[in-house]
């Protein structure tokens, strides 16, 4: 119901917001003024408050959870009760999901950051999955490899950031042997005649 509906729109809008927040203290009469109100409120960050709707929904559910279970089956509320514990479980279902692909755009995000080499990783349907720490087998060296959805990207670590080494669509990619215990991964380009 609208519940939903206005959950549902405050998540969506929520990455949008912090994005607008963080380019706007750019500005240093922006910055200044949200320090001293953040100040204002115990050094509160306004980021603190931004999430806090999303918090109250697991709240909600174990409340009313708590009330259905004390509540006798005959009486004239526990069918609203019931309805209402669903539609959050539904808010719910839908904030954990939510949750996930924000934190994947900001993981994208950070990982384009840490890269010495200017690359563009930031797509609307790139999810990370996994960063994985190597030492390549024929010369010893370390290489970060992070994957994500759709790309490969290979790395070698310099201090606390990366240098770009391969970027590799995953569409061109075969997987000719994984082991998962002693992680040993061989990975072959396909010829683009096949």
């Amino acid at each position: 119901g609208d519940f939903l509906k206005s959950y549902t729109s405050y998540v969506s809008a929520y990455e949008i917001v912090r994005k607008q927040i963080s380019d706007a203290k750019k500005n240093s009469k922006f910055a200044l003024k949200l320090k001293s109100l953040e100040e204002k409120v115990g050094n509160q960050q306004i980021s603190s408050y931004l999430i806090l709707p999303v918090q109250r929904v697991p709240r909600y559910e174990m409340f009313l959870s708590s009330l259905l279970k004390n509540t006798r089956n005959s009486h004239p509320d526990y069918e609203r009760l019931n309805v209402a514990l669903e539609k959050i479980k539904e808010v719910a279902t839908y904030l954990d999901k939510k949750e996930k692909e924000i934190f994947s755009i900001k993981r994208v995000q950070e990982i384009q950051q840490l890269f010495i080499n200017k690359i563009d990783i930031v797509l609307p349907h790139r999810k990370f999955i996994k960063e994985i720490n190597v030492i390549q087998h024929n010369n010893q060296k370390q290489r970060t490899f992070f994957l994500f959805n759709d790309i490969l990207l290979i790395s070698a670590p310099k201090k606390k950031k990366y240098k770009l080494l391969q970027f590799i669509k995953l569409m061109n990619l075969l997987l000719m042997d994984f082991q998962s215990n002693g992680i040993s991964i061989h990975i072959k380009k396909k010829n683009n005649s096949s």
